[in-house]
């Protein structure tokens, strides 16, 4: 009988890690009443969540109020974040009242928007929570898949108390496969973080799993050290829910050394402490645990009182699960108690009960009553029949048990797969930014170096430009220089011919005075100094008119145009020409 007791009260733990005091609640609820009335939009839609979140343990109909409220508003005014919490508070709800249905499609909305906020740290709260479904449901591989999915979050986002909430559920996973070895390493990996983090409510509760444990494998004495530890943590802690069960693993250890008595007062003592807590699901487990005990004393009305006692409270929580335990139980006080007709009815009540939530080993374990009953009734062929059921299931228990511990091997290769691939997404988007980075960084260079290069070509377009002006106006100026030059060589020669020609006629009229001297006569020596005189003058005026026109080639002289005689100036020239022209017979002439 406690083989099975001890298999169910874990149903029990997966709770805990959501209650909290009573009087707390009380204190906080009347708080947030008072200022529940002055908030509006998404302050209200928090606050009634906090209410929603505290009330969970002592009134789900007032917690359920709460999220609803909560969901509606927040869907009104498009609060995503007060919405899937007001989800997730009301997925406990239906979850404590085992519509898992409801509750698991309330706590899938959630999950989804938490995605879509890409808040980690409550998304991995809601896949621990999911997988609590996944375990009411027999559904282990699931709920482990579910619990390192949040572990892995957990991880990522720093939520190191999340990550211990995640660490602590997988050791009841492995607890199921019966692997105690791995149940318990878990345990203590998610008590070294809430120990750093200080949480003695945390710590108490996974000190008090490692206790259950070291039951569960009649490591006794470890057990009892380890209850002990949580009693020393509740005496500064004062939380009667840790203590509670504390007092309760202390009464199964007590239980299996036979010492009846003390396990019968740490029991009791326990109930108090729970009652206290408003810990009704603990009680019943403690009513239960009564019951064994006094069941082993062959104190059968006791034993009976007591498991009616956790019928009925199970019942008022709808705890399907409880319900078909304790059936189970009241069945075989029933068998012990000679009354068969009344045992068999149980059996069966129970045997609908674990069918309709799909608990196996509960199942077998009823086919195997039930197997015995028809034996020492004398109905063997009745009795081989259930005894084949019994063994099949057992043996189909076994089987996915097993198949369950290679699936765990998959599911950690498939949740590490993901997220190695969620890893290399990360870096190929990394490296993808990285490009798109340097790519960036190319295309700035470019526009800088197109800017510099333009920049640089509009210049050299400009000094070209100035170059091309400066060409042309050099070209103008060779072309101005060159017609100086030919102006100046013509120049040279006007006034060499013209300096020639008077010369030669003054050196004609000097040789003649001079070499006939003295054969001229007085008159022609007179006529021939009047003409040298003249030429003299004739020839320094040519030398001022070239030294005037060299002036006005030089811009040196005003432009200062007058009428002047032309027969005269033509006379003049005429007569510094005549000298040449008599020489070679020419006969100058300047009309009137």
């Amino acid at each position: 009988m406690h083989i099975f007791s001890i298999y169910s009260r874990f149903e029990y733990l997966l709770i805990a890690a959501f209650l909290t005091c009573s009087t707390l609640i009380a204190q906080t609820k009347a708080v947030e009443d008072q200022n529940l009335i002055k908030l509006n939009g998404a302050e209200r839609v928090d606050s009634l969540n906090s209410l929603s979140s505290l009330l969970k343990r002592s009134s789900f109909e007032k917690s359920k109020s709460y999220a609803e409220e909560a969901l509606k508003l927040a869907r009104k005014i498009e609060y995503s974040n007060g919405e899937a919490i007001a989800l997730v508070n009301l997925g406990f709800v239906e979850y404590a009242n085992n519509n898992l249905g409801k509750a698991e499609s309330f706590y899938l909305t959630a999950l989804e928007i938490f995605k879509e906020l890409e808040n980690d740290i409550e998304t991995a709260r809601t896949k621990n929570q999911i997988g609590l479904i996944y375990w009411r449901r027999n559904q282990y591989v699931l709920a482990f898949k579910r619990y390192r999915e949040a572990l892995n979050l957990a991880n990522k986002a720093g939520a190191e108390n999340l990550a211990a909430e995640a660490l602590n559920y997988m050791g009841l996973i492995y607890w199921k496969w019966s692997d105690y070895d791995k149940a318990i390493e878990y345990f203590f990996s998610s008590l070294k973080i809430k120990e750093a983090l200080g949480d003695k409510f945390e710590i108490g509760l996974t000190l008090n799993n490692i206790a259950f444990v070291y039951n569960e494998i009649n490591q006794i004495d470890q057990s009892i050290t380890y209850s002990n530890k949580v009693l020393e943590i509740t005496k500064t802690l004062k939380d009667n829910y840790v203590l509670g069960r504390a007092l309760n693993n202390l009464g199964v250890s007590y239980y299996k050394k036979r010492d009846y008595n003390r396990a019968a007062n740490y029991q009791t003592e326990s109930l108090k402490m729970k009652e206290q807590a408003g810990d009704k699901s603990g009680m019943a487990y403690s009513y239960n645990d009564l019951g064994n005990i006094y069941l082993a004393q062959e104190k059968y009305d006791e034993a009976l009182n007591q498991y009616n006692r956790s019928m009925e409270i199970r019942t008022q929580l709808k705890d399907q699960y409880g319900i078909a335990s304790a059936l189970f139980s009241i069945a075989k006080v029933q068998k012990l108690k000679g009354n068969k007709t009344v045992a068999l009815a149980a059996f069966n009540s129970a045997l609908h009960s674990a069918v309709s939530i799909g608990n196996k080993r509960l199942e077998a374990n009823i086919y195997k009553e039930l197997s015995e009953m028809s034996r020492e009734s004398g109905n063997t062929n009745l009795a081989f029949s259930y005894l084949k059921k019994y063994s099949t299931i057992i043996d189909s228990v076994l089987s996915k048990e097993k198949g369950d511990k290679i699936l765990e091997l998959s599911v950690i290769y498939d949740v590490e797969s993901k997220e190695n691939e969620l890893k290399i997404k990360n870096l190929e988007i990394e490296k993808e930014h990285a490009r798109t980075t340097y790519n960036y960084i190319i295309i700035i260079a470019f526009l800088i170096a197109t800017v510099v290069l333009y920049t640089r070509y509009a210049s050299v377009k400009k000094v070209k430009k100035q170059l091309e002006k400066l060409n042309r106006d050099l070209e103008e100026k060779s072309k101005v220089l060159e017609s100086t030059v030919k102006t100046r060589d013509r120049f040279f020669s006007i006034v060499a011919h013209d300096l020639k020609s008077p010369f030669f006629g003054l050196k004609g009229l000097v040789e003649i005075i001079t070499n006939e001297s003295e054969e001229l006569t007085e008159h022609e020596k007179k006529s021939f100094l009047i003409k040298l005189n003249r030429s003299v003058k004739e020839i320094n005026m040519l030398l001022e008119n070239l030294l005037d026109w060299s002036g006005l080639q030089s811009r040196r002289i005003d432009y200062n145009p007058e009428v002047f005689d032309m027969h005269t100036e033509i006379s003049q020239t005429l007569f510094l020409l005549s000298q040449n022209a008599e020489r070679k017979l020419i006969k100058l002439i300047n009309p009137d």
